[in-house]
């Protein structure tokens, strides 16, 4: 692929509501499940949370709770991927804390 030297266009990440709730195309939106699937699937094999310890939002400092969302993208060979990232732009002068503690949903 030839580069012009020009910035490519920023895309913004359909929101899941978009991606799978509302999506008329049925082949697109199989293929974001199928992403998700998997998204989700890995990070329950790391134990990246645990289910059996539910910690109630109104018991942690608001400082400490990241909030979290999914990033879709849809590759140049056209396979679609999924990304749950927590907002990093949210933590307040750059602390780092032993425990953070996100919302999660799915």
């Amino acid at each position: 692929m030839k580069n012009d030297g020009e910035p490519h266009a920023e895309r913004r990440s359909p929101s899941y509501k978009e991606a799978v709730t509302l999506n008329s195309n049925a082949e697109e939106k199989e293929k974001f499940i199928a992403a998700y699937e998997k998204e989700i699937g890995q990070l329950l094999k790391m134990n990246t949370w645990d289910n059996d310890k539910v910690v109630n939002t109104r018991d942690v400092r608001k400082n400490k709770i990241l909030n979290t969302m999914f990033i879709f993208t849809t590759k140049r060979d056209g396979t679609k991927k999924l990304r749950f990232v927590a907002r990093g732009d949210q933590t307040k002068n750059r602390k780092t804390y032993r425990t953070t503690q996100c919302t999660i949903t799915h």
